[in-house]
């Protein structure tokens, strides 16, 4: 997750602090039954050990914290890459790719809060002069719908991170921030792999470029409203699944009703293995790359574990450090929250309504117009 706090954590922001009330949600509904058969059963192939040995190489030694440039971010994509392509997973040819890659330049070095006057994340990163780019690659993979091929339920989780500091001889390992949610996006995509295909596609998109201003989520932002096909996409992103400390699964929501459904099925998934949810309708949105993708016009939500920004070391007490790695994961909270999310992406991907499309309405097509005029405006700085 791309800090709030300086680096040193030693200039915090203003706190946002909305009603942080958990909540158990009752549900009813005609389909009550079937979906906890089915939350229940998706849910049982969540594998502890695989999400461990993904954790390890994600967070591992050779990878050197996944820093932009460096070769332990190519080596985590390339890991990422080939597990895709183990589960079968399709390039998405709908943006034009034809391989598991979505390129794009950013800056080398980790713009932080501290870099970019505790502004929101990205927006002054193209006014920093002389700052070296680099090229990286969004990694994305896709199970192709049957019955709505066209509308896409994207998970994502970014697999970028801070590298290494030379000058002190320390590490970043990220295990935490965000090698946690891209295994659990891995996990997820082996699970839904191996079942009948779904309703709708699914896109998993391992984004980089989080660290550096929310660069990937802008970039596919971007791509899928030049292709088109932002009307009928939206995203569930994964963030810092494995924290040590806390007792509630935030979702962000940034108030928006078209993702009502995604937090719905969060929360039924949720209800049903005792794990407490906690809806944040904050406008301003999290520092995760959910935040870029509403910006952008493609609704979005990010599931995070106590994600309080008045206490966020408190809670994630390793985040931007040299302590955050696969020894210090909360491995029970990771395999918890992944089975409630392979749980709720099945029940998105396999929804008989487009609950996204009642939400476009005339004023909402203008909008993603001028998102896409946006986007066609901004394609060279990025």
């Amino acid at each position: 997750m791309i800090n709030r706090i300086s680096f040193h954590q030693n200039n915090l922001i203003p706190s946002i602090k909305p009603n942080f009330k958990p909540k158990m949600v009752q549900f009813s509904g005609i389909n009550q039954n079937t979906d906890e058969k089915e939350i229940s059963r998706i849910a049982d192939k969540v594998s502890k050990e695989k999400l461990e040995k993904h954790l390890n190489e994600l967070a591992g030694p050779k990878t050197e914290g996944r820093g932009v440039g460096y070769k332990g971010i190519e080596i985590a994509k390339r890991y990422i890459s080939k597990t895709f392509r183990e589960y079968g997973l399709k390039s998405v040819k709908e943006l034009g790719l034809n391989n598991y890659y979505e390129k794009f330049n950013l800056p080398q070095y980790p713009l932080i809060s501290r870099d970019m006057g505790n502004h929101h994340y990205g927006s002054y990163s193209r006014l920093i002069p002389n700052v070296p780019t680099v090229e990286t690659s969004n990694v994305l993979g896709m199970i192709k719908g049957t019955e709505k091929p066209d509308e896409f339920i994207i998970i994502s989780a970014h697999y970028d991170h801070m590298g290494k500091d030379e000058f002190k001889k320390l590490v970043y390992p990220g295990a935490n921030d965000d090698a946690s949610g891209v295994v659990s996006l891995m996990e997820i995509a082996r699970i839904m792999s191996q079942e009948k295909p779904p309703k709708k596609s699914v896109i998993f998109a391992a984004l980089s470029g989080e660290e550096s201003g929310l660069l990937g989520s802008k970039k596919l932002s971007q791509d899928l409203i030049a292709k088109g096909i932002a009307k009928k996409a939206e995203v569930l992103n994964l963030e810092m699944l494995a924290a040590e400390k806390g007792e509630t699964l935030d979702i962000w929501d940034q108030d928006k009703p078209e993702v009502k459904h995604i937090v719905d099925n969060i929360e039924k998934a949720a209800k049903q293995f005792g794990v407490k949810t906690n809806p944040i309708h904050d406008k301003s949105g999290p520092p995760a790359d959910s935040r870029e993708f509403n910006q952008n016009g493609v609704p979005a939500v990010t599931a995070v574990w106590d994600s309080r920004l008045d206490e966020i070391m408190e809670m994630h007490p390793t985040l931007h450090s040299e302590n955050d790695t696969p020894e210090n994961a909360n491995m029970d909270k990771l395999h918890q929250s992944t089975k409630v999310l392979a749980a709720a992406s099945y029940l998105l991907a396999n929804e008989e309504t487009a609950k996204s499309e009642l939400a476009f309405t005339s004023n909402r097509v203008l909008e993603l117009e001028a998102y896409k005029q946006r986007a066609l405006n901004l394609k060279k700085t990025v």
